[in-house]
């Protein structure tokens, strides 16, 4: 029974916040967020390259 007043709270708080922000300020997060998952997901493939690569040359005679 606390589950669904404890989602709607954050699901409240949210929402307060996203519609209290500038569109300057709406914008700046967006685009620190964007920047942000463009690097995760680069780190994960370089990772997964580096690996692919690594196993190539295991594999090589």
């Amino acid at each position: 029974m606390e589950k669904i007043p404890t989602t709607t709270a954050y699901i409240a708080s949210g929402v307060a916040t996203i519609f209290g922000l500038t569109v300057n300020e709406f914008v700046a997060f967006a685009g620190v967020t964007i920047a942000l998952l463009t690097f995760m997901t680069n780190l994960i493939f370089k990772y997964l390259h580096y690996r692919l690569e690594k196993e190539k040359q295991h594999d090589r005679p």
